[in-house]
């Protein structure tokens, strides 16, 4: 047998050895996903939600296979059934288990919509659609939602944010998104009335049932919300008891107010 004859029967038996080990491990997955099944889901972080109501919305059945289970669907699936829930992270736990951890949104105002009410998390994303109301105040564990004004909708769906058209209806949703989430980071949700974005150089907003506070527009919005409490505090030392206008609006970043005409 010449060289270049044993080489290539080198090669050949190397690409045969590849090939059998390919399918052995084939072969050993596949044995066993057989034997790696559910027969257990565990479920953390829900609380308006059961557990129950979690498995049947994952689409996870006792006996489904553990190796080849979509776990990005299931997220997708509890997510689109289930609109208070955020995300949902799903991993696998070897043998027979598979792990839920559960994210839940927090309601944070309403936006009145074709008699409507609809209730929103920070990102405007809809939880909960309250049909035929007709107060658009909405309180939830003795806490009042912010009122939403000015946002122009064509059409909503729970756990999807509400359908916008047009540019001024999108900034006026996007400022509106931002603002809130600023908010929520300042923590100042519970004592904010309304939230006025229908005209988006001139925002405005309630606060305490006291104040009218004028942002203008979004820039510095961190900075404005952040020294809003020390600004409450040089307004009622000044103005106890009384309903006073707040503007933020000086470009050199004075904070002028005076009592509410």
């Amino acid at each position: 047998m010449t060289r270049s004859s044993r080489r290539q029967l080198s090669k050949s038996s190397a690409a045969y050895i590849a090939v059998g080990l390919i399918l052995m491990t084939i072969m050993t997955i596949i044995g066993l996903s057989a034997f790696l099944r559910v027969t257990e889901v565990r479920i953390s972080g829900n609380s308006h939600y059961s557990y129950d109501s979690i498995v049947e919305a994952s689409g996870i059945t006792r006996g489904d296979g553990l190796m080849f289970m979509n776990t990005d669907r299931i997220s997708q699936n509890i997510r689109r059934e289930l609109p208070y829930i955020s995300d949902a992270n799903v991993t696998r736990s070897l043998p027979n288990a598979v792990n839920i951890e559960i994210f839940e949104s927090t309601p944070v105002a309403t936006i009145y919509f074709a008699g409507d009410l609809l209730l929103i998390d920070q990102t405007g994303r809809i939880l909960d659609i309250y049909t035929g109301v007709s107060d658009s105040i909405l309180e939830l564990n003795g806490t009042k939602m912010i009122q939403i004004r000015g946002v122009e909708i064509e059409s909503a769906v729970a756990g999807n944010q509400p359908r916008v058209s047009g540019l001024i209806a999108e900034t006026a949703f996007q400022h509106m998104q931002d603002i809130l989430i600023a908010m929520v980071n300042e923590g100042i949700t519970d004592d904010v009335n309304f939230l006025d974005v229908s005209n988006i150089v001139n925002i405005n907003f309630g606060y305490m049932n006291m104040y009218r506070v004028i942002l203008g527009g979004i820039r510095d919005l961190r900075h404005k919300l952040g020294i809003l409490p020390s600004t409450i505090a040089r307004v009622h030392a000044e103005y106890p008891g009384t309903p006073v206008v707040i503007s933020m609006t000086d470009p050199s970043g004075n904070v002028n107010f005076w009592p509410e005409p």
